[in-house]
């Protein structure tokens, strides 16, 4: 028996799904979402990196002061990345609670979080 509830126990708490510290849910975004929730922003960690998701198309990335340039594109509910010319992109479920961004490759919880934030200028 406690062979069982060792098992399911990880199932039971991974079907909840993730939640912040109040209790808020990360719910998936559609692509509609996506677009007006995370595009025109900043998405963050506070202090190492940034993303700011122009509505051009244009993917403008710093990480430890230096500055990169790619492309996103929405494709159905996912955020597709290109992070340098000639790499394939790279697409993500697109996860959010209140102010909190999740980007998630098919199957694995959490890839990376950060903060959606107003785009403040360069």
């Amino acid at each position: 028996m406690r062979a069982l509830a060792t098992l399911i126990l990880p199932l039971l708490v991974a079907a909840a799904g993730s939640a912040l510290a109040d209790g808020t849910r990360f719910t998936r975004l559609t692509g509609k979402d996506i677009r007006a929730k995370v595009i025109g922003k900043v998405v963050t960690d506070g202090a190492h990196w940034s993303d700011y998701f122009e509505k051009g198309g244009v993917l403008v990335s710093w990480s430890i002061g230096r500055k990169h340039t790619g492309k996103w594109e929405i494709r159905g509910d996912e955020l597709c990345v290109t992070e340098a010319a000639g790499e394939s992109p790279t697409c993500y479920e697109v996860w959010s609670a209140g102010d909190e961004i999740s980007l998630r490759l098919r199957g694995i919880e959490t890839t990376f979080t950060g903060y959606l934030r107003r785009y403040q200028g360069p």
